[in-house]
């Protein structure tokens, strides 16, 4: 990854400020997420998506978190210690995306595919997101997209970092996703779902 989130700042990402930006729950919702689910949270950071997945997905759903960084995964981790859910499995991944060789035994099994705020830190958005996509439920999953918008604004991303909304579009279309729903959610993020078309 080029512009990769510093380990170091990782409180930021459990902010209330951030919670109020993107609603973790209402954000799930959106994305059909229910119980007994599959839910693979790539760049899945702390756990800020991850732990309110494990909860809505409850004992019959797993979630799968990915990241690059052993520190991001050891806080999860310890979160996941704290709290009562055992569904969370972690996997440590390479920045460049996944191999075809790595983790055989969960292709086709994610319901929900989830990309928050990570395809503006990678190399190669459109190769990064294909890396992923075997993970995927083929009749009924869905991906989910979640960036900053291209706006200049603090905080976040540099904006020659952030992907513009056309540029998200161009590789769901890319790897044959149709896209069902895209929103703006507020003035720093939007968010797109796709299906296999």
């Amino acid at each position: 990854m080029s512009r990769v989130f510093n380990p170091q700042n990782s409180s930021r990402l459990l902010s209330e400020e951030r919670k109020e930006w993107l609603p973790p729950k209402k954000i799930l919702e959106a994305c059909g997420l229910k119980e007994g689910d599959q839910f693979f949270d790539v760049g899945c950071g702390n756990g800020f998506f991850s732990l309110p997945a494990a909860e809505m997905v409850g004992s019959e759903g797993e979630v799968h978190g990915f990241d690059i960084s052993s520190d991001m995964l050891e806080e999860l981790s310890e979160r996941r210690a704290e709290s009562d859910h055992t569904n969370i499995y972690l996997h440590q991944v390479e920045a460049e995306g996944l191999p075809e060789n790595r983790m055989p035994g969960l292709n086709g099994r994610a319901d929900v595919l989830f990309f928050a705020n990570i395809l503006h830190e990678v190399e190669d958005p459109g190769e990064f997101f294909g890396s992923y996509l075997r993970l995927l439920e083929e009749e009924s999953g869905r991906v989910v997209i979640l960036d900053w918008r291209y706006d200049e604004m603090e905080p976040g991303p540099d904006l020659e970092e952030r992907l513009k909304s056309g540029e998200i579009k161009a590789i769901l279309k890319e790897n044959d996703l149709e896209i069902i729903f895209s929103k703006i959610l507020n003035k720093r993020f939007y968010m797109f779902v796709g299906v296999s078309a």
